[in-house]
């Protein structure tokens, strides 16, 4: 149960932009379908809508700058080809470059997904094996002694599939003007690498835990099989075929395309140190997009589905998706009725940036949005609701929720720190400027939380997250995504 919240966790992912500039080059014209462009960008609201109050919708250029979200990159998905693309803003805040559909953006955690298809397509050309032991494909390093063992060892499926009990969770990246760790520096926690030694906690294949130190095994893994740097093989394997010009998977890139990125910013609208940090944990973190090339992505996944794919196997994608555990299937959650094919999510995080990508498996709608702050989540959430009303989908709906009075002594009284087991806690603060409490997570998220009807029931405007309290004599407990946390400050 743990693992599906610190998935979650990590969770919390054109060509006219907010100043209308166009670029043409590598978008997806609306065609006809300029009057829904139009409203989905014009009638932004946020997830919840509190009953009895009044709302209206409003335009991206209103929206980015109360979020301090300087641009989203956005692209829309119909029915299996990608309908149009799009982006907003600016590439750095408060400055006049504009982000358009071709502007680079990092996908974070979307690049997990990206290496995961690679893998399965050097399974399918008889390369690797997902169910041996991955230390037979390991030449430039050996895996700590841990919960594996020679008749449970760790293998690829388990790296890919966040069943293999490998810290750590995730990566901070690196400042542009420090040297970079090699791939075994970051494994080993070793020379410049600011993460620790790698570790096995958990047997492998028993419990769903978030792992961007196993996704960097595979990278290691991948790269001695193929004996090639990462970024080519992910242009081998995925980005060219896929015809995904943009994306690349470089660190640090190349000046030559330093001029196209939208710098990452923080939730207070602060552009990061240096514009944004390097990630050489390239598999799990590393891959630079856009909008429109991720669209690309998922419209293939939909096509394999179908058995339309000439790039993704049928049979593999269906396997994927059958191999489930709490909602998730290789980091993505599977949401969808019994019978039905499903609708596959996956989000993103690197300092400075939100990412997002989805697509319904049954009916081929979905979106993609890339975002250049650490708040940029809940301007993506916004587009998706607006995007669902105008489209009709029946995902992406706003909430519902009857806001509720707490005094400022019930409120604090919640403040503290809450532990979900020994490796991840979070922190309720009191804002005395919003006169409410909030939730902050290890990555540096946070989220303010308004009250609503029901005992310590709270709320997340932004993203619909609803967190609850117990209290009694001796123990003071949260719950939020399904799983609970008991404070222990």
């Amino acid at each position: 149960m743990f693992g599906r919240a610190v998935i979650l966790i990590f969770l919390l992912t054109h060509f006219v932009g907010a100043n209308g500039n166009e670029c043409i080059k590598g978008c997806v014209l609306p065609g006809d379908d300029w009057p829904n462009k139009t409203t989905v960008e014009s009638n932004l609201l946020p997830k919840v809508r509190f009953l009895g109050e009044s709302e209206s919708g409003s335009p991206v250029s209103e929206r980015i700058d109360l979020l301090k979200v300087p641009a989203i990159s956005f692209a829309l998905i119909e029915e299996g080809r990608v309908k149009w693309t799009s982006g907003y803003g600016t590439k750095i805040a408060e400055e006049d470059d504009p982000a358009t559909c071709e502007t680079l953006f990092q996908s974070a955690s979307l690049s997990k997904p990206i290496t995961l298809m690679a893998a399965m397509r050097m399974h399918e050309a008889g390369l690797i094996d997902l169910d041996v032991d991955i230390q037979k494909y390991l030449r430039r390093y050996t895996l700590p002694t841990g919960e594996q063992s020679a008749a449970n060892p760790i293998t690829f499926r388990n790296l890919l599939e966040h069943t293999s009990g490998l810290t750590p969770g995730g990566f901070t990246g690196y400042h542009r003007d420090v040297a970079l760790p090699t791939d075994i520096d970051i494994l080993n926690g070793t020379g410049v690498s600011n993460s620790a030694r790698l570790e096995s906690l958990k047997q492998p294949g028993v419990e769903l835990a978030y792992s961007g130190g196993g996704y960097t095994v595979a990278e290691v893994a991948m790269q001695d099989v193929a004996g090639k740097p990462f970024d080519e093989l992910m242009s081998e394997w995925i980005l060219g075929p896929l015809d995904m010009q943009r994306s690349e998977f470089t660190h640090p890139l190349p000046a030559s395309r330093t001029a196209d990125v939208a710098h990452g910013h923080d939730a207070k609208g602060n552009t990061i140190d240096g514009g944004w940090h390097n990630y050489p944990e390239q598999a799990a973190a590393g891959l630079w997009s856009t909008a429109g090339d991720l669209a690309k992505f998922m419209v293939e996944i939909f096509k394999a589905y179908h058995g339309q794919s000439d790039v993704f196997d049928k049979d593999a994608i269906r396997n994927l998706l059958h191999d489930q555990r709490h909602g998730h299937a290789y980091g993505f959650i599977v949401s969808g009725n019994e019978g039905e094919a499903p609708t596959i999510t996956h989000y993103g995080g690197n300092v400075g940036y939100r990412s997002f990508m989805s697509i319904n498996l049954q009916t081929g709608d979905g979106a993609v949005y890339l975002t250049n702050s650490d708040g940029g989540g809940n301007l993506g959430s916004e587009f998706l609701h607006s995007a669902s009303r105008v489209y009709g989908w029946q995902s992406y709906q706003q909430v519902e929720a009857v806001r509720a009075l707490m005094s400022e002594e019930a409120l604090k009284r919640l403040v503290g720190e809450y532990a979900f087991n020994e490796n991840l806690e979070v922190t309720i603060d009191y804002s005395d400027s919003e006169k409410a409490i909030g939730v902050s997570f290890p990555n540096g998220d946070r989220y303010s939380l308004v009250p609503i009807a029901g005992d310590y029931q709270f709320i997340h405007a932004g993203s619909g997250v609803t967190v609850s309290f117990a209290i009694d004599a001796d123990t003071q407990s949260l719950t939020m995504y399904g799983d609970t946390a008991t404070r222990v400050d």
